[in-house]
């Protein structure tokens, strides 16, 4: 069948009308043009990035897009001052927190905010996590869903082409994260629960375990305190739980270290909980305790050398006869 040229005008026109109207359509549908006009055939310009880390027993995710300065004017042009930013690029940047967190002095419960940035041409600069985070940039930010406002100021930093984020942490309670662009960087502190989620994982751990083995959960939990140098009153009273069941125990299993290494263990890290105490003549009787247990696999003998064992009962000697 052939068709006439008018015909086949007649034919292209409307085609092209329906495609132009199913086009119109699908943009007026959109609540954001920006937002929904992303289909993933061209790779973005501000390629999307993360971050993750933990701090203690607290977790720590940026995802955000990462666009370049390229010759650009940043601050006060790009991204204006005195305005809302994305603190990124693409959709708004995200921060995640697996329990709950103080920033700078703060309090923010856990969960997965939109970050947020107001920068100022001087001062300090206005950090917004916002309970909605799935949102494209800025343009719908709600300040009725802000969880909390933080101002701090930022610095100047070395030349950084393209934005990144960093998490450093500050050992098991504090970290740092910051936003590198330019020649700024905004940084703030995050502190975490980690010593009551440490109590909490303790005492979950011991409810979960065997009865014969849980003294052994609370000397564990114990030595990390005593190593942190945190929260001895809480060492002191698991080891006193330990000790107590340790006396209780009916049997042992041969896939368990062998008994005698475990109450060596648990007599060598009550003998260091009382050296911290400046109890050394109590700490001495417990480390001797510990040195006159016998078996083919002792503390002792297999720690001795690690743990320095020998140099620190001179020492308590030593800090002993000080005191006489």
């Amino acid at each position: 069948m052939h068709l006439s040229l008018s015909s086949t005008k007649h034919h292209q026109t409307e085609a092209m009308t329906k495609t132009i109207l199913s086009l119109t359509t699908l943009l007026l549908l959109s609540s954001s043009l920006l937002a929904q006009y992303q289909i993933g055939l061209v790779p973005r310009q501000s390629p999307d990035q993360g971050v993750y880390q933990k701090i203690g027993y607290t977790s720590i995710e940026i995802r955000y897009g990462s666009p370049r300065v390229a010759k650009r004017e940043i601050w006060g042009n790009m991204v204006p001052y005195d305005k809302i930013w994305r603190a990124g690029a693409n959709n708004a940047t995200t921060i995640e927190f697996s329990e709950d967190v103080v920033i700078e002095g703060q309090s923010l419960p856990k969960g997965k905010y939109a970050f947020f940035v107001i920068p100022t041409e001087q001062g300090k600069w206005t950090l917004i996590f916002n309970k909605t985070a799935q949102q494209w940039g800025a343009f719908r930010h709600k300040a009725d869903e802000d969880a909390l406002r933080v101002e701090v100021l930022p610095d100047r930093t070395a030349w950084e082409e393209t934005l990144q984020y960093q998490i450093e942490p500050i050992g098991f309670e504090y970290g740092r994260v910051s936003l590198l662009w330019g020649n700024v960087k905004l940084s703030f502190e995050v502190e975490t629960a980690y010593l009551s989620l440490l109590a909490d994982l303790v005492e979950e751990r011991v409810a979960k375990a065997d009865e014969n083995i849980r003294w052994v959960v609370y000397i564990q939990g114990a030595e990390y305190l005593i190593n942190q140098e945190e929260n001895l009153a809480q060492a002191g009273e698991w080891l006193t739980k330990a000790e107590k069941q340790a006396q209780n125990i009916v049997g042992w299993h041969d896939q368990y270290y062998p008994k005698t290494y475990v109450l060596g263990h648990l007599y060598w890290v009550k003998a260091r909980w009382l050296a911290t105490q400046e109890q050394h003549e109590e700490a001495i009787s417990y480390a001797e305790k510990m040195k006159v247990l016998e078996g083919k696999y002792t503390f002792y003998g297999k720690e001795n050398e690690e743990e320095n064992i020998d140099q620190k009962l001179s020492d308590w000697q030593a800090a002993l006869e000080a005191k006489q």
